[in-house]
């Protein structure tokens, strides 16, 4: 292990890995959950994975990223709106173009 992520508490580690909708390839995810957490601090990451695994609920597991992928690309700093799944007359609804 990294000297680094012993910075970062092993239970705030485990417990965003829980808070994240999508439980696969843990030992990849705690490792990039725990190079999260010392950039960007364990607080920040589990509010965001809050946010982003509410947006998720009720849809297809089989369409949200593996921890590992979406703490590795950081989407945890991507506009919290782009997560939420709009349905096909929101999408219509909110194009400014009709097209």
């Amino acid at each position: 292990m990294f000297p680094r992520f012993s910075k970062v508490a092993e239970e705030d580690v485990e417990a965003i890995y829980e808070a994240y909708p999508r439980k696969v390839g843990r030992g990849a995810a705690l490792l990039s959950i725990r190079k999260a957490c010392v950039e960007h601090g364990a607080e920040m990451i589990m509010e965001k994975v809050k946010l982003y695994a509410k947006a998720r609920e009720g849809e297809e597991k089989f369409f949200t990223p593996h921890a590992q992928t979406w703490m590795n690309q950081q989407r945890y700093l991507d506009d919290p709106e782009e997560w939420a799944v709009k349905k096909p007359e929101e999408e219509i609804r909110d194009n400014k173009f009709n097209i």
